[in-house]
């Protein structure tokens, strides 16, 4: 399944084949709504539908890292959604996200589990220290 519109590749598409067309640039948030992605304040996140398939679609792999670049150029923090397995994480890093969130790392709680978590919560092994 194809994880990007029509209007989406046109755009980077567009942005790759044209940087110096922009005589005024986007916003980041027109930018990020072009590119179906969410941003709020300092924080800038990628979806799940991305990371899912990172692993195994050269077009989401090229997405998040295109997003991570945005974030470091913006001066962002940037957070992935969706990470279930330790090879998300470590793709990841590699990427130079270090922020992320999904199954992979926990599982949803109560608020008031969540000390305890922190306290017993261990890094998968490939993701260091």
């Amino acid at each position: 399944m194809d994880t990007l519109t029509r209007k989406q590749r046109e755009i980077i598409d567009f942005l790759l084949q044209n940087p110096q067309a922009f005589a005024h640039p986007p916003s980041l948030e027109e930018l990020c709504g072009a590119l179906g992605l969410k941003s709020r304040g300092s924080l800038l996140k990628i979806d799940q539908s991305f990371v899912r398939n990172m692993l195994h679609d050269s077009d989401d792999l090229a997405i998040i890292e295109a997003v991570v670049g945005l974030a470091r150029t913006f001066r962002l923090y940037v957070i992935a959604e969706g990470v279930e397995t330790g090879e998300h994480g470590t793709l990841l890093l590699q990427l130079g996200c270090e922020l992320a969130q999904g199954y992979g790392i926990a599982r949803p709680m109560p608020a008031d589990q969540l000390p305890k978590w922190a306290m017993t919560w261990r890094p998968h092994p490939a993701w260091g220290k």
